[in-house]
């Protein structure tokens, strides 16, 4: 049964009998970390995508990607996706997004954003306009993942 194809409908049946609902659906996410600060849940799940293995119910057909920030205001209210925490290489993507051309990226710097905010804003400033960069843009591109 692991290697079967389910119909939309045979995915939704099975959500219904689930246990509980995911917090987000428009991306795999595990081993969420979770704490309350000023009265809000944050949830910092890995962010995972299909590896192109055979599927299995240990889920190695998943590799991590990254790591998303969740926020929830209550534990019964949606959940949101405030984005990109840090990269699985611990490098940030600084570059345009792979699949949408109008859509520029400067994430995932995680503890280190603070200290490495003024050479993003010039990297990605001098990227967006065309210009050549001081910094060498090759080790942030996001397609490095592709």
């Amino acid at each position: 049964m692991a290697d079967q194809e389910y119909t939309p409908e045979q995915i939704e049946a099975l959500k219904a009998k689930a246990i509980s609902q995911p917090l987000v659906t428009h991306i795999y996410t595990a081993d969420p970390s979770a704490h309350v600060f000023e009265g809000k849940i944050y949830i910092y799940p890995s962010h995972d995508i299909e590896a192109g293995a055979a599927f299995d119910d240990d889920g190695g057909h998943f590799q991590m990607r990254d790591y998303h920030v969740l926020v929830q205001d209550s534990p019964t209210s949606p959940a949101r996706d405030c984005g990109l925490a840090l990269s699985v290489d611990d490098v940030p993507l600084i570059g345009r997004a792979p699949a949408h051309p109008h859509v520029w990226l400067a994430a995932g710097h995680g503890m280190l954003g603070i200290s490495m905010s003024a050479g993003t804003g010039q990297l990605i400033a001098d990227l967006i306009c065309g210009r050549t960069p001081a910094i060498d843009p090759a080790p942030y591109r996001p397609e490095r993942f592709r």
